[in-house]
This record gives structure tokens, C-alpha cells and sequence, in this order.
């Protein structure tokens, strides 16, 4: 049996979703990498992130995602810099707990027929 297909809106939040995970193991490696002694090769940031590219690709049933990650971006999150999806995530108006009760309270409002202005989606 086939997969259902996807929009490209949520194909990319699959990817997104898949990058943030890649970034947080790539960035674990890394670290652990730098705890190695002196004495011991350590293991680049390019390489590093080639080599959680091809576990990936390994371990993963989506083969048709084409997931590159960078190792600058591997470099600053080492630093404690923040994603750009965390950055994005600050900005919001709403936490995820107030948006999943706006939109239960959208359905409700819909389900009544009642009509739905902006004005009162604020309230």
C-alpha cells in the first residue's frame, strides 16, 4: 500500500521537522567529539555532519527527502546559537497551548453556525 501524498507546505514542514532532529544529534556528536583528549583525532564539523547524513539515509524509510545540513549551522547551534525555527517560535503572539484552544473554539463557533470576524477570533 502506497503513502498518502503530501502538500508541499507539509513536505516541508517533514523536512524542517527531520533537519531540527538531524541538527540536534550532529550537534551531541560534535560535542562529544571536542570531549575527546588532545591526543585523539577529532572528527571535523563537515564530517560530522556527513556522517549523520548517511545514518540517515541508512536508517530512514523516506529516502526521497533531500536533507543537506550545513556545518556552520552545525557550528553555531555547538555555540549555543538558536535555530531559526526556535528564533520563529519566540516571535509567535500565541504559545501552542493558546493556539490548540483557539482553534477548538474556532471549530465550536463553526459547528453552531455562527460566523467568524477577526475581531472576534481576538477575543
Amino acid at each position: 500500500m502506497g503513502r498518502k501524498p503530501v502538500t508541499k507546505q507539509k513536505a516541508t514542514q517533514i523536512t524542517s521537522e527531520t533537519k531540527a532532529g538531524l541538527y540536534a544529534h550532529a550537534v551531541t556528536l560534535y560535542q562529544a567529539e571536542q570531549q575527546k583528549p588532545s591526543s585523539k583525532k577529532k572528527l571535523g564539523l563537515q564530517s560530522i555532519c556527513s556522517l549523520v547524513i548517511e545514518e540517515y539515509q541508512r536508517t530512514s524509510k523516506n529516502l526521497d527527502l533531500a536533507i543537506t545540513l550545513n556545518h556552520i549551522t552545525l557550528r553555531n547551534l555547538a555555540n549555543g546559537g538558536t535555530s531559526i525555527r526556535d528564533f520563529n517560535q519566540a516571535k509567535g503572539w500565541l504559545t501552542p497551548a493558546e493556539e490548540e484552544e483557539v482553534v477548538k473554539a474556532v471549530i465550536v463557533y463553526i459547528n453552531w453556525g455562527i460566523p467568524l470576524s477577526y475581531k472576534r477570533i481576538e477575543e
